[in-house]
């Protein structure tokens, strides 16, 4: 973590009539728990743990957010500071050390916060080409047990294979699920996602028999599947309203059968 400082709590003196009243300019401290919690959620988990600094009252509030958002872009410098480095070398042992320094973080996080806490909503995003997510797969299997009602996860690599865990898929909580894994493939054991209302899954490698899967989940509304690979395969549903088939036409079978 490389929170930055923030100014001390400023105040001003205003005057009504002959008496003069001093009165705090910071009034956000003053707020409940759970309406201070409520705004923490609007941040990213890196600001809102950074929000720790500004006083006391603050110091462990970012523990009871039960929202999760962690972004390895975050953890970047700009281009220009990466452009000017003198080669790819130096380059490389950069990411390097973002790598350490992100997945120090997110591990801190899950350490540090609240274990009574459920997480509501999971965001991660981890699309540094010269990055390792193996990581990711500790935390899938850390969030699954929180009771996640809405997850996304963008993980994409150049050369590192990722797979996302198999508790994911059978994670009971969830409602919507945003998978983007730059054609990594999905081979889930077990789909056992009672109360998945949407599915979306972007540049993701699916095998035979998932999607047939995936569409027969009861509470299943809509399923969006982008720049995705599949062969030939037939979704079975008495529940989907939406279907949205897009990207490359390459990428996409002959047909796509739908029976309910």
């Amino acid at each position: 973590m490389d929170p930055t400082e923030c100014p001390p709590t400023k105040r001003r003196k205003i005057e009504f009539a002959d008496v003069d009243v001093d009165v705090d300019v910071d009034r956000i401290s003053e707020l409940g728990d759970d309406l201070l919690i409520e705004i923490l959620s609007l941040l990213s988990t890196k600001e809102a743990v950074q929000t720790s600094l500004l006083s006391k009252r603050f110091q462990n509030l970012w523990a009871s957010v039960p929202v999760l958002d962690l972004n390895f872009d975050e953890f970047c410098p700009d281009d220009d500071t990466i452009n000017n480095l003198q080669d790819f070398e130096e380059q490389e042992l950069l990411y390097l050390s973002l790598e350490e320094k992100f997945t120090k973080f997110v591990d801190g996080v899950f350490e540090h916060r609240d274990p009574s806490i459920n997480v509501d909503s999971f965001n991660l995003k981890w699309d540094e080409e010269e990055s390792n997510p193996a990581p990711a797969i500790k935390w899938l299997d850390t969030v699954a047990k929180l009771k996640p009602k809405f997850l996304t996860v963008k993980i994409c690599t150049e050369d590192q294979i990722f797979q996302v865990p198999d508790s994911i898929f059978s994670c009971k909580s969830l409602q919507e699920m945003e998978l983007n894994l730059d054609l990594e493939a999905i081979r889930p054991r077990l789909v056992d996602l009672p109360c998945l209302k949407k599915i979306t899954l972007r540049s993701v490698g699916i095998v035979n028999g998932v999607l047939q899967k995936l569409s027969r989940l009861p509470a299943l509304e809509e399923m969006v599947l982008s720049n995705c690979h599949f062969n030939t395969c037939e979704i079975s549903s008495s529940t989907l309203k939406r279907l949205v088939v897009e990207g490359s036409p390459d990428d996409h079978p002959d047909e796509i059968i739908r029976s309910s």
